[in-house]
């Protein structure tokens, strides 16, 4: 039981509005915070079984650390990183596939939160590789995020910027 509070402490601690804050996110405070969650996130991935962890909260905690750290990598301008997190973890239900976008309705209202911020930053990555030639297989990407987009629609709105990105990875 006490394991199962740690986890929903941890989890309490990746969705604080601090992490937006760029003052915030670059100072030793965050720095420190990041390295315990980091640290718990390890031990509990070891022990899983042993600490009887649900699979269920084990998973939106997961995919609430995986957020953060393509977050992160977004902000340190590690595009590559950040792609490898959003490829890895499945950050977003691009596969077209209804059970991943049922999944992605139902149990995370938590990590649709995120979904706009995700797509921004997304979008940005796929468009730092297609001005660095290194595109491949970017018409796919996008092509699958449109469909994300509008099987999702009643859910979250783009900026404007976002919007106007990813019309411009639309036409090449």
């Amino acid at each position: 039981r006490c394991y199962s509070e740690v986890l929903q402490a941890l989890c309490r601690c990746l969705r604080l509005p601090i992490w937006r804050d760029p003052a915030f996110a670059s100072s030793a405070d965050a720095a420190q915070l990041g390295q315990d969650v980091r640290r718990f996130f390890a031990i509990y991935e070891r022990n899983l079984d042993r600490y009887g962890i649900p699979l269920g909260p084990w998973k939106v905690a997961r995919k609430l650390y995986a957020i953060r750290m393509f977050l992160t990598f977004c902000s340190q301008g590690q595009p590559e990183a950040a792609l490898d997190i959003f490829d890895s973890e499945q950050l977003l239900p691009l596969d077209g596939d209804s059970t991943a976008a049922a999944t992605a309705g139902e149990a995370d209202d938590d990590i649709a939160v995120e979904f706009p911020r995700i797509v921004a930053n997304y979008v940005r990555i796929l468009q730092h590789f297609s001005q660095g030639g290194s595109g491949t297989g970017l018409p796919l990407r996008v092509r699958r995020l449109q469909g994300m987009l509008a099987m999702q629609a009643h859910r979250f709105a783009l900026d404007k910027e976002t919007t106007a990105i990813l019309a411009s990875l639309t036409l090449r």
